[in-house]
């Protein structure tokens, strides 16, 4: 997985812009503009789940750029088919979404609370739990939800794309790998600035 965020790293100020651009969205408007929302959640799913799976089996560093592009833009393609599907169910689109922003938020907790394990499996553990949960809640509580999780997940992709530009943020998902070779990371209190701003940005997005 190093390798990809090798690329994610030269292109930072691409994926920046992107996270920037569809956090205020989502953390502001969720609701409003939920069907939008659903069909592109869709797509970052997708791409997210195909990145992580070729990244960990047979991608590394050593991958010429334009696979990278090109297994990139194949995993957009397949997440238009994969968003115009949620986009008609919106239940299961509403569920996916609570899912991503479970997902992000145990991401959160790894990296608060839960980097002194320094075990791979908890982490994941943890993210899938948080995933499963939110996408449970979001068929017993269908609105409430999609404002939560969509207001937190909005301030998440926000404030990491800001990250990425200013720096101070540590990598989750490197992280753990650096945990599990006995390297102690120090937490900057920059990240812990960075996620009272999430919290913050999350409850006033609620709010609007």
């Amino acid at each position: 997985m190093n390798a990809f965020f090798d690329f994610i790293q030269e292109y930072n100020w691409l994926f920046a812009i992107i996270l920037i651009c569809i956090g205020l969205p989502f953390c502001f408007m969720g609701r409003k503009f939920f069907s939008c929302i659903v069909f592109v959640v869709g797509i970052m799913i997708t791409v997210s789940i195909v990145m992580i799976l070729f990244y960990s089996t047979f991608l590394d560093s050593n991958t010429e750029v334009w696979v990278f592009w090109t297994v990139l833009s194949c995993s957009i393609a397949g997440g238009v088919a994969v968003g115009f599907v949620l986009f008609k169910c919106q239940k299961l689109g509403a569920a996916c979404i609570a899912g991503w922003g479970g997902f992000l938020g145990g991401l959160i907790i790894n990296t608060t609370f839960m980097f002194a394990a320094s075990s791979s499996a908890i982490f994941w553990i943890i993210n899938a739990s948080c995933a499963l949960v939110a996408a449970a809640l979001a068929f017993c509580f269908y609105f409430p939800v999609v404002i939560s999780v969509t207001s937190f997940a909005g301030s998440y992709m926000f404030i990491r794309g800001i990250s990425l530009f200013a720096g101070g943020y540590p990598n989750e998902f490197t992280l753990i790998n650096e945990l599990e070779e006995g390297v102690i990371p120090h937490m900057e209190w920059w990240f812990y600035l960075y996620l009272g701003f999430i919290m913050a940005f999350t409850v006033l997005g609620m709010i609007v």
